[in-house]
């Protein structure tokens, strides 16, 4: 997964707001606790602006979690929301005029530090913070 996907993901759906804040690392937030399933969320609850994007991000989750992001809703409607803008992503994507008319310009920016986030500041070096140019 990279800025330059999610970037294009988010910019086919026109009615998900995109993060002003996206994450992305390449470890792992998946572990196995006495053969239970864990996710190690890095996702603040109280911020509306953020994702946080891993290892094994699809393309259905960054539509899914820029829905909890944009709502604060939960599974139940981010599921479908993820499905289908990726069902229209994959769609779309191989067809570069097409993509050009019914998309619209989603772009991201790197940046230093991320103090204002401490899970993703445990992080260091491993993990890259984005933000929503303008």
């Amino acid at each position: 997964m990279n800025i330059q996907e999610v970037s294009d993901i988010l910019g086919v759906c026109r009615f998900l707001r995109a993060p002003r804040h996206v994450f992305i690392t390449d470890e792992s937030v998946y572990e196995e606790r006495n053969g239970k399933a864990f996710y190690r969320g890095l996702q603040p609850k109280n911020r509306r602006d953020v994702i946080f994007l891993s290892a094994q991000s699809d393309v259905t989750t960054i539509p899914h979690e820029a829905w909890h992001a944009m709502t604060g809703l939960g599974e139940l409607t981010a599921y479908p929301v993820g499905r289908i803008v990726a069902a229209k992503y994959e769609l779309i994507k191989n067809f570069p005029r097409l993509k050009e008319l019914i998309s619209r310009r989603v772009e991201y920016r790197r940046s230093e530090g991320s103090e204002e986030f401490p899970r993703a500041s445990r992080y260091r070096g491993r993990v890259e913070h984005y933000t929503l140019g303008r």
